[in-house]
């Protein structure tokens, strides 16, 4: 019977040994669940930024598409003034000669 009561003590003893484990167990579970739904919650936060970029940056390249469009139509007025600019010079120096060419006969024809 000493036996028997000591065999019960030790196994009521593991049965305590176990239902702590099982209990800490218990614990450790519900703080890794926790510790899943602030991930879980970071996760969807991240995503929401992610997307917020996503929409910047696309806006962001409609927006270079828009300047790089500006920048060539300026580009092009440029090389436009510049063909005028480099005509008008051409008329000025033709126009110079003409005059030139009409001083000369007017002083021919004075002599």
């Amino acid at each position: 019977i000493t036996d028997l009561t000591a065999k019960l003590a030790n196994l009521e003893a593991e049965k305590r040994q176990g239902s702590e484990e099982l209990n800490k167990v218990k614990a450790q579970l519900a703080d890794l669940k926790v510790q899943k739904e602030q991930c879980d919650a970071e996760i969807t936060k991240l995503k929401s930024q992610l997307a917020d970029l996503e929409a910047k940056g696309e806006e962001t390249t409609a927006e270079l598409a828009a300047k790089e469009k500006q920048l060539s139509a300026l580009k092009a007025q440029v090389a436009a003034q510049t063909e005028i600019q480099q005509d008008a010079e051409a008329l000025k120096e033709d126009l110079q000669e003409l005059e030139a060419t009409v001083a000369d006969a007017l002083s021919a024809q004075d002599s």
